[in-house]
């Protein structure tokens, strides 16, 4: 277990252990450093919650006591003069169970009674009726360190109702749950809403911002739970990255094989989870990247990526293959979708928890998003005298075509050839043909260049913001919708708390709510038989009451355990812990 990297959006900020271990340690947070563990390292107590107690003395001016820094024992004896013995045993007891529900009990408390078993003799003894003296000595330093899994339910509760109120307090991000939650079903209503081209003053056209925006939310909240994972506002330390690089290649396997296994379902939808899975080792590199730079990088490869990517494209005569349709030329591009993990990363790097960040990034997203679209709707003609003035034919009548659009080929004195999808190749009909002869002298390379249509393609690559075209002002705008969608969430998941709880719920387990729609779809039918915004609604609802339901009961979802197994298993668990 691994302090301060936390699951799928939780963090672990200044006190964030203390609260979460309760109320009182909240109000008396004390010092908080670092050390080698000592002592009882290693011991397991309840609920995920683990206080490791160093051999660190501290002044007593310099520690305000709290129930995780106090000297075990001291907390129940500090009784008024005339309690009986009944009283006594009753508090003892009450305090027992109280510092076993928070893990705050076990082998700290079992070496305090063993050093000085006379601290707790009064109560049970005849002396009952003395004043307890508890000797004076000066505390030592304690570390509470919170698992994931009691980041997502209150520790050691298996009440339904009670881990429902406990869900989503520090130190998880409620709000970037419900960011997410609404990233899986935009996603699920761009695989099977039925929605109207988008315009402003169309209300019910505005279903289609699901389309390509969900993804892309999808991918900025990746980059801040990386963020999370690996040490929220911290940088994670150089001995410290070969345990944090395994887990996010062993997270990145287990996703991209789930990826795989829904493919194999023949959905018709265009599963993002392979490339979510190569994104999540792809950034590797840039852990320790302090903000300015991953912002610096974010903002150099959205404005020049699209470019050189079509460059490559052009260059290469739109070459496919499995390799370049999963990370180059696909749907989800790595060139642009890893501008989205960056600007993540460094959003993660920021105090979420702080209202000020999440304004700001509202009111940010929005003018990026303003720059996106308004660009895009101001340039359009640009865009379009480019493609109207391309050059679809060579300049010489009788040279060859390859892979050209059939409408735009003057097909007389040609000999043309189908090669699918409406493009066709064809050779001049008196071309060094032998008499005979069944074959053709091939075009060369630069022959087979699309060096008409150039110009307008890299124009395009530029000024296109519509969906997954994978254009700088698509980039733009979308990735400024998601950053304001992500501020919104971060603002009203405290005063909506209830109402959000069953978004936050299914953004808490995303890749289970993922497949499980996946699912659905393949039951149904397939994405374009059951394309229908009522289908769409039920879907919708069914997830929010599946996912409501079993983080009530059970807890984190089915699929992000077997992620979090897979990062522990490839790190090993004994790989060196990290206190905040």
């Amino acid at each position: 277990m691994t302090p301060g990297i936390e699951e799928e959006g939780s963090i672990d900020h200044d006190g964030a252990a203390e609260r979460a271990a309760g109320p009182r340690a909240s109000r008396r947070r004390g010092l908080r450093g670092r050390g080698e563990h000592a002592g009882c390292a290693g011991a397991r107590t309840s609920g995920g919650v683990r206080v490791i107690r160093l051999g660190l003395r501290l002044p007593q001016s310099a520690v305000r006591h709290g129930p995780a820094h106090q000297p075990d024992g001291a907390r129940e004896a500090q009784h008024d003069r005339g309690d009986n013995r009944r009283g006594c045993r009753a508090r003892d007891e009450q305090a027992r169970r109280g510092r076993e529900r928070l893990g705050l009990g076990g082998c700290a408390e079992r070496e305090h009674h063993e050093r000085h078993p006379e601290d707790g003799e009064e109560c049970g003894s005849d002396a009952g009726h003395r004043e307890h003296r508890t000797p004076r000595r000066r505390p030592t330093l304690a570390i509470v360190t919170i698992s994931p899994a009691a980041a997502v339910a209150a520790p050691g509760s298996r009440n339904p109702l009670r881990r429902l109120r406990d869900f989503g307090r520090p130190p998880r991000l409620m709000g970037v749950d419900i960011a997410r939650g609404l990233a899986v079903l935009g996603m699920a209503g761009a695989h099977v809403g039925a929605t109207e081209v988008f315009e402003w003053a169309r209300i019910e056209t505005w279903l289609d911002l699901v389309h390509g925006r969900s993804s892309i939310l999808f991918a900025v909240v990746a980059g801040i739970s990386i963020a999370l994972l690996t040490g929220r506002r911290r940088r994670p330390e150089p001995e410290e990255l070969p345990a944090l690089r395994l887990r996010l290649l062993g997270r990145g396997a287990v996703i991209f094989a789930i990826g795989l296994a829904l493919e194999l379902l023949n959905t018709g939808i265009a599963v993002i989870l392979t490339v979510y899975g190569v994104l999540f080792v792809a950034v590797i590199p840039f852990l320790r990247w302090r903000r300015r730079w991953l912002a610096l990088a974010a903002a150099l490869l959205a404005l020049l990526g699209p470019v050189l990517l079509e460059g490559v494209r052009i260059l290469s005569l739109d070459a496919s293959g499995p390799g370049l349709d999963l990370v180059l030329f696909g749907t989800y591009p790595i060139t642009v979708w890893l501008v989205f993990l960056l600007a993540g990363l460094a959003l993660g790097r920021s105090r979420l928890d702080r209202k000020r960040t999440a304004a700001t990034m509202l009111a940010g997203g929005v003018l990026l998003a303003g720059i996106g679209y308004g660009g895009a709707a101001l340039l359009a003609p640009i865009g379009e005298a480019a493609w109207s003035s391309a050059v679809t034919e060579p300049a010489d009548a009788g040279a060859a075509f390859f892979g050209q659009p059939a409408e735009s080929v003057d097909l007389d004195g040609k000999r043309c050839d189908a090669v699918g999808n409406g493009y066709v190749t064809c050779y001049p009909e008196d071309g060094a043909l032998d008499e005979g002869s069944s074959s053709v002298e091939p075009p060369s390379y630069l022959d087979r260049l699309p060096v008409g249509e150039a110009a307008a393609r890299l124009i395009g690559a530029v000024l296109s913001a519509e969906a997954h075209s994978g254009g700088t002002l698509e980039i733009l705008g979308s990735g400024g919708f998601a950053v304001a969608v992500i501020g919104l969430s971060l603002l009203a998941a405290r005063p909506l708390r209830w109402p959000l709880l069953p978004l936050a719920a299914l953004g808490s387990m995303p890749l289970s709510a993922y497949s499980a729609h996946a699912v659905v779809i393949v039951v149904a039918g397939s994405a374009s038989e059951v394309a229908d915004n009522a289908f769409w609604a039920w879907l919708s609802l069914g997830l929010l009451a599946g996912a409501t339901v079993w983080v009530a009961f059970l807890g984190r979802g089915p699929l992000e355990r077997l992620t979090a197994a897979s990062a522990r298993a490839m790190a090993g668990r004994s790989s060196p812990a990290r206190a905040e």
